[in-house]
């Protein structure tokens, strides 16, 4: 076995064993060495600890657990392999900047951290940042078109700009453009860009737009920044293959990307709404 294989062993295994006593004698075994020697090689290798890695991914799982179901906060923390509610309590305050108790409410910030995968190089190491959020129906328009994956980059940017031709001079606000699509089954779908209106909008007759109603419904909204927009296929990727806690359930409603501007050190900020089930 290969040290990318022996070290993606040590991954699986504490993803398995989240809710359970982890030794560190038994991960060594993978890698064949010693427990001290496994230890300094993780920090090197990911930049983190072995026991930090294990911690922050309890601790992200716990946060998802908090919002999407009714376990108490001391069988959590039990689970989790804390003591006791107070040290769960003072670790996820830590990590999250709130308590458990405040995670259960709504549009609370809390941190996704997901599992590093490896091979030979390290992926998919990116701290996300989440709500969940229930929000009212709302109205979008714009257009749709069937793409490939590798067309949306040139698709997206036309109906952008074909928008903030139509409407800059409409709306006194900044415009609030989503783009989605439904969940991806195949090499060929259909994909959206649309400007959020007032319900009560209307569009006008012959304009070449079409509405999409979003309905009420419970999201997930993850915020990150990227350097590239390119980069946007690793969060993606991050968020379906890492992440189960969150229950990404069909919904019927597309997942939708928004980009709002670029901050101060020229990175992109981001949101990826994932609908978690219809009100």
């Amino acid at each position: 076995m290969n040290f990318s294989d022996s070290m993606e062993k040590v991954l699986n295994y504490i993803e398995d064993n989240l809710k359970s006593t982890i030794e560190l004698e038994t991960l060594a075994t993978y890698m064949h060495c010693s427990a001290n020697d496994l230890q300094r090689l993780f920090s090197l290798v990911f930049g983190l600890s072995l026991k930090q890695y294990i911690r922050k991914r309890r601790l992200s799982e716990a946060g998802a657990e908090l919002q999407n179901s009714s376990q108490t906060i001391l069988s959590l923390a039990l689970d989790y392999q804390y003591e006791s509610s107070t040290s769960f309590t003072r670790a996820f305050k830590s990590m999250h900047g709130i308590t458990p108790s405040n995670a259960r409410k709504e549009k609370n910030k809390l941190v996704l951290f997901s599992k590093i995968r490896f091979n030979m190089s390290v992926t998919g190491y990116q701290i996300l940042h989440y709500t969940i959020v229930s929000k009212d129906s709302f109205k979008l328009i714009g257009q749709k078109e069937r793409v490939t994956r590798d067309q949306i980059p040139k698709v997206s940017q036309a109906i952008i700009q074909n928008l903030k031709s139509k409407f800059s001079n409409e709306f006194s606000t900044p415009l609030e453009i989503y783009q989605g699509c439904s969940a991806i089954h195949s090499d060929i779908f259909d994909f959206f860009v649309a400007l959020k209106v007032s319900e009560h909008y209307q569009l006008q007759k012959n304009c070449q737009l079409e509405e999409f109603i979003i309905s009420s419904a419970r999201w997930a909204i993850f915020s990150f920044e990227l350097d590239e927009l390119n980069q946007l296929r690793y969060v993606w990727e991050q968020l379906l293959t890492t992440h189960s806690s969150l229950k990404f359930l069909p919904s019927g409603l597309p997942e939708l990307e928004r980009f709002t501007k670029k901050n101060e050190s020229s990175k992109f900020i981001g949101e990826i709404h994932i609908p978690l089930n219809i009100i």
